[in-house]
């Protein structure tokens, strides 16, 4: 575990972790869940996989948001609290790339994010209408973002299946 909480700068507090997965590199600034794995070679606590690739049968829980991007195999680190910055915001999606995007309504500052899983290829955050009142949000924005109109393109551009942005969180898994 990393902690800097002196100097200039942000505090942050972040754990080593590990890439598992075979075939997807995650991105920094995409979640991060660990895996309950009891597998030989295995390290609970350290090993993680994208918010794809979490699957009931491994077990994953929330573990942070990725500081770097880690390859298949790679190490770094995941930053479990506070301020972050560099962030993945999925501000739209649609299955397939001649689909139209739907609208989406606006991320108001402080309004509660969710992990992106189960859609392949997509690594962030998006914004949730549902608001838990037990106080257990992983994540807030800390900027604004406009309502995204509905909108399609004239080509088939696999590229084009998602609209991201860099933006702002305060995160906390711990």
């Amino acid at each position: 575990m990393r902690l800097k909480l002196v100097g200039d700068g942000k505090d942050i507090i972040a754990a080593t972790v590990k890439n598992v997965s075979t075939t997807v590199t995650i991105l920094a600034g995409s979640p991060v869940f660990g895996l309950l794995t009891t597998s030989a070679g295995s390290v609970v606590g350290r090993d993680c996989v994208s918010g794809s690739e979490a699957t009931s049968a491994e077990t994953p829980f929330f573990l942070g948001c990725a500081i770097n991007s880690m390859g298949p195999g790679a190490e770094g680190y995941a930053q479990l609290s506070l301020y972050q910055e560099n962030v993945r915001i999925v501000l739209n999606s649609r299955a397939a790339s001649t689909d139209v995007f739907a609208t989406q309504p606006a991320i108001a500052l402080g309004d509660v994010l969710v992990p992106v899983t189960g859609l392949s290829g997509v690594f962030g955050w998006k914004r949730s209408s549902a608001v838990p009142t037990d106080g257990s949000t992983w994540a807030r924005a800390a900027n604004t973002y406009a309502t995204q109109a509905s909108s399609a393109t004239t080509t088939s551009n696999s590229a084009l299946s998602n609209e991201v942005a860099t933006g702002k969180i305060w995160l906390r898994s711990l």
